[in-house]
């Protein structure tokens, strides 16, 4: 049997992924899953759990409690879980390692100076809004804090051009622009804060999704606080090589 063949009456331009914020999650979530039990002793499915039928239909001679259409036609809806505790997109696990790495535990800020951090605010503030030639302007400037579009004197032709509120969907050269900044920034590594001048532990990868801190990450808690109380340098000394051997 010969197979038809019709010309296709749409094409795909672009495809972009994102992160939903809590709101929309909230929006479009149907059921708030509180039960961890599927089924009753009866076999139904319990209410607020993972069969709950405002999912979709759990038999066929039942319609969806969202949607009422039958099985066969009904896509299935959202429901939401709220955790009790703040947890890490997978998705976004290496990036999350290269902060993290970046990040002074002792003053909790990055470890580069303020005037890196921020350029590459600025940076990406001027991305943002589609000003690109006045980010790449900023490499050898220093800076006193972070600045705004309005620091920057800009004709008419892209002033105009330009929107006043950043725009949501990024094109494909801010998105590039703005990850290069990002990989700049994170590719500058420092074994002492640049801020407050002590050693952060270190940070590795042993699984995906597992992080660990090497030992010593106690001796460099113990190193701040003699230096907090400002002790004795050889009291400092004997003490860590004792939390050393021990």
């Amino acid at each position: 049997m010969a197979l038809a063949t019709e010309g296709a009456t749409n094409s795909v331009e672009a495809v972009a992924f994102s992160f939903l914020t809590d709101k929309e999650i909230l929006q479009s979530s149907r059921v708030k899953v509180t039960d961890a039990i599927l089924v009753d002793n009866l076999g139904r499915p319990v209410p607020n759990g993972l069969y709950d039928p405002a999912f979709g239909p759990f038999v066929d001679r039942f319609p969806c409690k969202t949607c009422g259409l039958p099985k066969d036609h009904c896509s299935g809806h959202f429901g939401h879980i709220e955790l009790v505790a703040t947890v890490y997109n997978p998705l976004m696990f290496t990036i999350l390692s290269n902060i993290l790495k970046k990040t002074c535990f002792s003053c909790h800020h990055f470890k580069a100076n303020r005037n890196e951090v921020d350029k590459c605010l600025s940076k990406l503030k001027l991305i943002m809004e589609g000003n690109i030639s006045k980010a790449k302007s900023l490499d050898g400037i220093q800076l006193d804090g972070p600045l705004d579009s309005g620091d920057f004197d800009v004709d008419d032709e892209n002033q105009c051009s330009r929107p006043e509120q950043p725009i949501k969907n990024w094109t494909s050269i801010q998105f590039s622009e703005a990850m290069s900044v990002l990989r700049m920034f994170l590719l500058k590594d420092y074994r002492k804060c640049q801020n407050c001048g002590k050693v952060s532990p270190k940070i590795t990868k042993p699984i995906f999704g597992w992080f660990h801190v090497v030992k010593y990450l106690f001796l460099s808690l113990l190193d701040s606080i003699f230096r907090s109380y400002n002790l004795l340098t050889n009291l400092r000394d004997i003490f860590l090589v004792f939390a050393r051997l021990y």
